[in-house]
């Protein structure tokens, strides 16, 4: 019987493995179902992993009971982001679960400051967001979290500082691949026009565990202080924070069926203000005992 035990020794045999040796472990990751969707879910946001998540994804999928699941989650990544062959693989899975592809225009990209969005009235007047911390080393990333430091992924080089690709953009220069792949953090920058503020929310997918969410409250501007792990990613960026409510069951009756919904998006870190009180409603059942 699939557990989420047995899950997470797949999905390390599968991060560890070269591509070749990887796609072998496909169907018996997909063998999970709902839990594979979630961790399948984190993957696409790495870029190392992302095509074999489309792969495991596309197998659920052919399964009836979870298509419109994998279908939902296929469609809402942030293609604006993603390289033309993953794009390219997003289409080829969607258009196998019978899924027309209406392929839109890029963007052109801008260097200017993209405008937050309006709070949604709350008798606590702050703002929402979902944060996708790294899905390697999940541990690390807890048990810095619990000491109010929530780091999130892509930051291993003193470039990616988001503060120096802030002063590059501001100058004009143009970005190396790595500041590129950090650039997509840039919201945790309290200072930012469309950044975090202090008081705001952050609702954290998968974190502790694949299938669960923890919520915390930011206590302090952005900082970038990557840890010494003898592993490419340092996870150098931090956002200060005070845990409010952690491992809730997404499954749970507490989340609703809207800001369910909206954790499946891809992007790294983006706004959640139209479910606001439903945040809130998870928080105020949920709250972490003094």
């Amino acid at each position: 019987m699939p557990t989420a035990v047995a899950l997470d020794s797949l999905l390390t045999a599968a991060r560890d493995a070269g591509p070749l040796d990887r796609i072998d472990l496909r169907d018996r990751i997909a063998a999970h179902g709902d839990l594979a969707i979630e961790a399948m879910t984190d993957w696409l946001g790495e870029p190392k992993l992302a095509a074999f998540a489309v792969r495991v994804l596309e197998r659920i999928g052919q399964d009836p009971e979870h298509r419109g699941a994998v279908v939902a989650t296929l469609g809402s990544v942030d293609r604006e982001h993603q390289a033309q062959p993953l794009l390219r693989d997003l289409d080829s899975a969607l258009l196998t679960l019978g899924v027309p592809v209406r392929r839109t225009p890029v963007k052109a990209a801008t260097n200017g400051p993209a405008r937050r969005p309006a709070i949604i009235a709350t008798d606590r007047g702050r703002g929402y967001w979902v944060m996708r911390t790294s899905p390697n080393r999940r541990e690390i990333i807890w048990k810095e979290a619990l000491a109010g430091r929530l780091r999130q992924g892509w930051g291993w080089d003193e470039t990616q500082n988001l503060d120096v690709i802030a002063e590059a953009v501001r100058a004009g220069t143009p970005l190396n691949e790595d500041q590129q792949l950090a650039h997509r953090n840039h919201k945790m920058r309290t200072t930012d026009p469309d950044g975090m503020r202090l008081g705001d929310i952050v609702v954290a997918p998968n974190l502790p565990k694949w299938g669960v969410l923890s919520v915390f409250r930011v206590t302090g501007g952005y900082a970038w202080d990557p840890m010494d792990l003898a592993i490419e990613d340092k996870f150098g960026h931090v956002l200060p924070v005070e845990l409010l409510a952690k491992a809730v069951d997404r499954r749970s009756p507490l989340v609703s069926d809207a800001l369910r919904a909206l954790l499946r998006p891809q992007a790294r870190l983006y706004w959640i203000g139209s479910v606001a009180a439903d945040v809130e409603h998870v928080i105020e059942e949920s709250a972490v005992k003094a």
